[in-house]
This record gives C-alpha cells, structure tokens and sequence, in this order.
C-alpha cells in the first residue's frame, strides 16, 4: 500500500516569490497542454489576476512633510517621483486581500504585504496557547499600593495583609523583580467597596504566570510573573494552557518579529490586552520550542541572579560588593571584578538574544529579505541589559552606585545606639575592616 503524506501547502507557498516562481511556469505548462502558446509575461499577468488580485498603492510622504522653511516640504516632488519609479522605498502596493488576513484589518500598509501570511497560517495567542487578560484596578493606588520594603516581611502573602503586586513597571524583558504589594487584608474588602475600583479575573489571581507593563514607547516587553502575585490593570497577565509553554510564550512574544507583528495591530505606545490576545502564534516542534524556551529562561535567570545584589529587590540576599568570592580582594579590586563581571554577562544575555531572535525568525518563516525590511523599518531596539535600573549610567556612576548601596546597607545595619543613645560607627561582622578601608578608599576613588 502506498503510504499517504500529508503535504503542509500553505507553508510551502508561504513565501511570495516562491509562490510566484513556482506557479508561473506551471501555468506556462498547463497552458501549452492545451496547445496554448503562453509567454511568461502573459503567464505572470495571469498569475495575477488568479491570485493577487487588486492592489492599493501607499505613498510613506510624511517623513517629506518638512518644517516652517519654505520650500522644505518635498512631498509632491517625492509623490511625483514615486509614479515614476525613481524611488523605490515611497510607494508600496498591498493587495486589498491582504488586510483582512489581519484581524481589525489595520492600515500597516507597509506590514501588511510582509506578515499577513503569518496571520492567515498561525493560530492568535489567546486562546490558543493561553489567555491574556486585564487585572486589579484599585483607583486608588497611593491608598493601597505600596513598595514591598515598606511593610513588614511577615505580612506580606496570599492570605495576609499585602500581597504581591505586578503592576506593570520599567521597560524589562524576560526579568523583572515584582517589588509592589496591594492590601489585599479580608481578601480585598476595603478595594472592593472603593467607589472606582474593579477587580477584574479575580480567578486568575496568585497563579504563575507572565506580565507586561500596558504603555511604554521602547516596546513590548514580557517577563515571568511567580506565584503568589495579583495582577493589576497597568500590568496585564497571560497564562499559559499549559505550564511547559510559559518560557517559549515568554521567548517568542520577546523576540524582533513578534514586536513587528504587534505594531502593526496597537495603537502608538499601548499594549493592550487586546492586542496581546491576537499576537500569531505558529506551533512549534518539540526542537524548536524547547531551543526558544531555553534560551529565554536563559536570559532570565542571569538578570534574576545579578537583582540578588538588588537591597530593594525581594530576591536581595547581600550586596553586590560582599559578595562570598570577592571577599579576599580590596575594595577597588573588587569594583573592577563587579565591571568585568556585568560586562561579560551582558555580552551572555545579549548573545542569546541574538539566537532566540534567529530562531523565532525561523520559527515565523521569514526570509531573510524580509527580515531585514523587517528590521530596517522597526529601527534601533532596546538591547539587552544585566543592570536595569543603570542602562545608560557610564562606567564611573555604576562605581559609584555600587560604594552608595554598601554604604547604605553597612550603615542601616550596622548602627546601633548604646545604653546612652550614643551611636558607634561600627564594622561589618563578616567584614571586620571593610568600613575603614571604605573611609581612606572613597578619598583615593572618588576625590
């Protein structure tokens, strides 16, 4: 018996020029069976009508649009050279058909040709692989929102006074520390009855999950959400059907295509839940979902590991500068080992960026023509970083940072009044002369 193979079509003829090289001459073959003499333009043209069908025509003039100069505006002299094919990046015909391949049909003209066989191949996000939806709004958060470092430790839980509280936050992907708690005391009455506030998908609370700040202009940026967490209005959750595909979700939805995608469906720097929930999502192999998760949780643990030197993170175990291996050094060796440390981390993070990025490429099948419009037309991204919170500080003010937070911690835990009140300046325990060494040091560093 001959064995039956399913051929996945649509992905073979995903990509236009194939599509076009392969059924040209087909049609060119047909039609000489017949006895029919075709040319190939006469083939193309047939091709056309068959399966392109009409096309709308965009000019991108507003970059001409000029200032108050006079004659600066250089609009219908680009208009007129577009028509006459001098310029080939003005004028970009899409086929009307296209737009409806993207749901709400949004005018990304210029996306709209690249991406929409995506959408027409790929399942949307929720509710394929999982639901994306909206969270806590307290109307009130100066009332009920607090840093985590502001009420007690033993008060903080799911059924206790303070809960964690992803609201959403700085632009981070894959990683960043939940340090917010909601009162959350009598499972959220005082909120409840708070005229304005809305508790939204109250079931999904405390599960894990992933979150995403709603408004930044740097991009989408996705990181894991733990256990334990309500999520809020301002930072939406998306919660995996099943738990295997948190980190390839995390992964993907991260990567340079995926933002692409999302453009071309928001509104100017807002990510809406809405948007998230029809992000394409194709189904992976067991390789390929297992390379992207990887390297996603990858870049997530190096940034989760380098936050434990964070006072204010709630993963914080002990500065930066104490840490056990630089224990034998001074202190201006141990401020140079820190730099080559983040330095070389970086690099790591950034490298594995560069490979999930490749892989979701892949993933999307996008040719690598189109991954460079691709990434011409989205510009310049956020790259990479260990130290969030110091992305564009220079290496002398991440020195300084470092002896600010020792001297932080050291004095916040070290001074302590004596039977008279009197408050001794006294030595680390585990470090008996880090504290003088730091008097005569910070002189010689930083005069």
């Amino acid at each position: 018996m001959v064995e039956r193979r399913r051929v996945n079509l649509k992905g073979i003829l995903a990509d236009e020029n194939l599509r076009r090289e392969l059924m040209v001459p087909t049609i060119q073959a047909l039609q000489a069976r017949e006895g029919i003499d075709t040319s190939r333009e006469q083939a193309e043209r047939a091709y056309f009508v068959a399966t392109e069908a009409d096309k709308a025509a965009f000019f991108d003039l507003d970059r001409f649009r000029g200032g108050k100069k006079a004659g600066s505006d250089q609009r219908e002299e680009m208009f007129v050279r577009a028509l006459r094919s001098e310029c080939a990046d003005v004028r970009v015909d899409v086929a009307r058909r296209d737009f409806g391949a993207i749901g709400g049909s949004p005018l990304s003209y210029r996306r709209v040709g690249l991406v929409s066989h995506i959408f027409k191949e790929s399942t949307a996000l929720d509710p394929a692989f999982g639901s994306a939806v909206q969270g806590l709004a307290t109307a009130a958060d100066p009332r009920f929102v607090r840093c985590q470092w502001e009420v007690p430790v033993e008060a903080i839980g799911a059924d206790l006074t303070w809960v964690p509280f992803a609201k959403g936050g700085g632009f981070s992907r894959f990683y960043s520390d939940v340090c917010l708690v909601v009162y959350w005391a009598h499972h959220g009455n005082a909120i409840r009855t708070f005229k304005g506030a809305y508790i939204r998908n109250e079931v999904d609370y405390f599960k894990p999950g992933l979150t995403w700040p709603l408004r930044t202009q740097r991009g989408f940026n996705l990181r894991i959400m733990p256990e334990g967490c309500i999520f809020g209005h301002k930072g939406p959750g998306i919660f995996p059907k099943h738990q295997d595909d948190t980190w390839f979700i995390l992964g993907l939805a991260n990567s340079a295509p995926a933002e692409y995608l999302l453009k071309g469906l928001m509104s100017f720097g807002s990510w809406e839940v809405g948007v998230i929930k029809r992000l394409p999502v194709p189904e992976p192999n067991p390789a390929q979902g297992e390379c992207i998760g990887t390297l996603a949780r990858q870049i997530h643990d190096a940034k989760a590991a380098w936050d434990t030197g964070n006072e204010i993170s709630t993963r914080f175990t002990r500065p930066w500068l104490l840490q056990e291996e630089l224990t034998p050094l001074d202190l201006p060796s141990r401020l140079n080992r820190l730099a080559e440390q983040e330095a070389s981390e970086e690099t790591h993070i950034q490298a594995l960026y560069a490979d999930l990025n490749d892989e979701a490429y892949r993933l999307y099948g996008i040719s690598a023509a189109h991954r460079a419009e691709i990434e011409a037309t989205m510009g310049d991204r956020p790259p990479e970083v260990l130290w969030v919170a110091m992305e564009r500080k220079d290496a002398a003010e991440k020195r300084m940072e470092h002896v600010w937070r020792l001297l932080s911690y050291a004095i916040k835990r070290v001074v302590e009044a004596d039977d008279d009140g009197i408050v001794p300046f006294q030595a680390v325990a585990s470090e008996p002369a880090l504290i003088d060494r730091l008097r005569i040091e910070l002189h010689q560093l930083f005069p």
